[in-house]
């Protein structure tokens, strides 16, 4: 039995979870945890805290660059929205490179210059690479998902079917893509691994005019490839959190 949710802690029956029970936490962004949020009377983000502890912010000084908080994105806990035009965090500095990454989202194809690709996240790499959703001829087919650290020769992508407009939890390692806890079909894998230090830029592709569009509910980041074990408890605590 699911008995509730505090401080990102899930407790079920009795026993209790946090991603910060799972070593080598580098980032952690918890929308529906308001006790991060920096916001004005209209809802706009200026600051989302790292609650990993290693103060990872995410942050936005400029007004017409700012995403929305929303109260009751998903599952009756606050979203921050990105609306695919004009909003994004700038860039967080890890200085790690990459091992396991989580996030929760409804994502869509968006906006830009790479057939209708969604920038989720970007300067992900010194060469700006990028996590996307949507299809560009080098990469991907439509509805679908990659992780690539340069403009064409360097990808993780999925042919697993992903619908745009729905919540998913998605998780990968340099190797592997989870979405939801289920194990996604590769169909490209030759990430340059000497190029894979994480730079994240919220919602939008370095200097590119290519934006996301949708909400994002909870980003992790861990530095080391975590095992099997530790991806299924990490999925199901923000599957089950989240409800999806």
């Amino acid at each position: 039995m699911q008995i509730g949710f505090g401080a990102g802690i899930l407790q079920r029956a009795g026993v209790l979870f946090s991603p910060k029970s799972v070593p080598n936490l580098e980032l952690w962004l918890d929308a529906s945890d308001i006790a991060t949020i920096t916001k004005d009377g209209s809802n706009c983000v200026s600051e989302w805290r790292d609650k990993s502890g290693n103060a990872r912010h995410a942050v936005q000084g400029t007004a017409l660059n700012q995403p929305l908080w929303i109260e009751t994105g998903k599952n009756g806990k606050a979203t921050i929205r990105f609306d695919g035009s004009t909003d994004f965090f700038d860039s967080i500095t890890t200085n790690k490179n990459l091992g396991t990454f989580f996030f929760v989202s409804n994502g869509s194809k968006g906006t830009g210059l790479f057939n209708n690709v969604g920038r989720l996240f970007s300067k992900l790499f010194p060469n700006e690479g990028v996590f996307a959703f949507g299809n560009s001829a080098s990469a991907l087919t439509n509805e679908t998902f990659t992780v690539s650290n340069n403009s064409s020769t360097s990808y993780l992508s999925t042919n697993t079917p992903i619908d745009s407009l729905s919540w998913k939890a998605i998780g990968f390692t340099t190797t592997s893509i989870y979405i939801n806890n289920a194990t996604a079909n590769i169909i490209r894998s030759d990430l340059d691994s000497g190029n894979l230090q994480v730079d994240l830029m919220l919602g939008k592709r370095g200097t590119a005019a290519q934006y996301y569009t949708g909400d994002i509910a909870e980003v992790l980041f861990y530095n080391r490839t975590l095992t099997a074990d530790e991806i299924t408890r990490v999925s199901n605590y923000l599957v089950q959190k989240w409800g999806l």
